[in-house]
């Protein structure tokens, strides 16, 4: 008897526990853990949202500098390009001064005295003219230096 008494006293064991097991929560521990797992994650969310945050700022205030950085590569590629074309246009205008110069010169060849003198000095006030002219405008077209 004692052998059946000690069966039925864990099978009656085993039911209890495993009913226990099926038994729902009290409601207030239910509430209570609702709340806290609530807590959790709304202060998961918050360091989340924080963190996306501070990465977009990061990565906006990153942008804004390269495109700030291109910007000022931008403006001294085009001063440079600027100030290349005023020397190249000052060059090309002095090149013909001086051409047009020898050429009045070689003409100036065909007359005598005074009038060989002043059309050697025409040609000359020209050509001094004409340097004038092509620095005036090379200025003109010269960005100022930063």
């Amino acid at each position: 008897m004692n052998l059946n008494s000690t069966r039925i006293l864990l099978t009656l064991a085993l039911v209890a526990l495993i009913s226990a097991c099926d038994r729902p929560k009290p409601q207030a521990e239910v509430d209570r853990n609702v709340a806290q797992k609530s807590a959790e994650v709304a202060k998961d969310m918050a360091d989340a949202k924080k963190e996306a945050i501070n990465d977009m700022t990061a990565a906006r205030n990153d942008a804004v500098d390269e495109i700030q950085d291109a910007d000022r590569d931008t403006a001294r590629a085009q001063s440079e390009l600027q100030r290349a074309t005023a020397d190249a246009n000052y060059k090309l205008a002095i090149e013909q001064a001086a051409g047009e110069r020898e050429i009045a010169q070689k003409k100036c060849e065909s007359m005598t005295g005074d009038l060989q003198k002043s059309c050697k000095e025409r040609a000359s006030a020209d050509y001094a003219a004409a340097q004038a002219r092509a620095e005036e405008n090379r200025t003109a077209h010269t960005p100022s230096q930063s």
